[in-house]
């Protein structure tokens, strides 16, 4: 699909910032990729309405999971490139407008059917490992490993940031054993977006190490707990997805639960039980690396081109 003429002429770095947040400056070029005969031909209430078929898209026609075009199919777009950044609350249209005309975030996969199939590796090393930066949790981090190696995880990349706690007397047995290989991470971001990109640096480094060593690599932090509702663990349900480059889980958020205290003898997970019941659209990730081209966001990775990640049912 060709970049539309206007961009030619658009007027340059102001008009792209106004593409960049405005939804009614975008759906004047979104109509571009909007046809309005298919849309009237393949949802017949809309045409005994008789109202602008395109109005009707961007209002309640997408959220719906109708299709504007043959071509463009709604359900797929926003699970590819909506379930988490839609930082400007824009319709799917409007959003690959202004993807388009952006030099940083450019939707160069619209098409199910170009997409390509991950492979399995031959022989890995590792079937899942994991990737999580932690500073002063030692308290939990036993139940944490433990919990995962349940759940089917054979190696952990673990970094330190700063901890004063007794995290090694934790970690030692499982570096002996071979599951846990440890980093120390002494930088000290300044604010929330220098953390994110420390972040975003380890995961991209870790998943481009172990791209040749294991099949599925985990992304969470020491806090969050993934688990399949409909598996004994992780291993048997990723197998159903082996065509894909990367799984994305929303979150179910768990808060204090009315708990003063976790007390000694008690674990994390069998106290805090009391969960946020709204939809959470953040989501945490299992990637298969050698898929990945990078992180730039903590939550989940830019793919190679013409691969995709799909949302899985988990909870976190």
């Amino acid at each position: 699909m060709l970049i539309p003429p206007y961009y030619a002429a658009s007027g340059g770095e102001y008009t792209q910032k106004r593409l960049n947040k405005n939804e009614k400056f975008l759906n004047i070029f979104a109509r571009y990729y909007f046809d309005e005969n298919y849309y009237l031909e393949h949802n017949p209430d809309v045409k005994e309405q008789n109202v602008d078929p395109f109005n009707h898209y961007v209002t309640y026609g997408w959220k719906e999971g109708r299709n504007p075009s043959k071509s463009f199919k709604t359900n797929f777009y926003v699970s590819q490139y909506l379930s988490y950044t839609n930082k400007y609350n824009l319709n799917p249209l409007a959003d690959y407008v202004k993807s388009k005309v952006s030099f940083k975030q450019k939707r160069m996969i619209n098409y199910e059917q170009s997409l390509k199939k991950a492979k399995l590796l031959q022989d890995p090393k590792y079937y899942i490992s994991l990737v999580a930066v932690f500073q002063n949790e030692a308290r939990f981090l036993r139940e944490w490993i433990e919990f995962y190696l349940l759940m089917g995880v054979e190696h952990f990349y673990l970094y330190n940031h700063l901890s004063s706690d007794d995290y090694m007397e934790i970690l030692d047995p499982y570096i002996k054993n071979g599951i846990v290989e440890l980093k120390d991470v002494k930088e000290t971001p300044k604010n929330l977006q220098e953390w994110n990109s420390l972040q975003t640096k380890l995961y991209t480094e870790t998943a481009w190490k172990v791209k040749d060593l294991s099949e599925w690599l985990i992304v969470v932090d020491t806090d969050e707990f993934l688990f399949p509702v409909k598996a004994k663990n992780l291993k048997e349900i990723l197998k159903k997805y082996d065509d894909y480059a990367a799984l994305s889980v929303n979150w179910k958020m768990f808060g204090t639960g009315d708990v003063e205290k976790i007390e000694p003898d008690k674990l994390l997970i069998e106290s805090l039980t009391k969960s946020a019941n709204h939809q959470d659209l953040h989501v945490k990730t299992i990637v298969k690396p050698r898929y990945v081209k990078d992180f730039t966001n903590p939550h989940f990775p830019n793919l190679l081109p013409c691969y995709s990640r799909v949302i899985v049912e988990f909870c976190v």
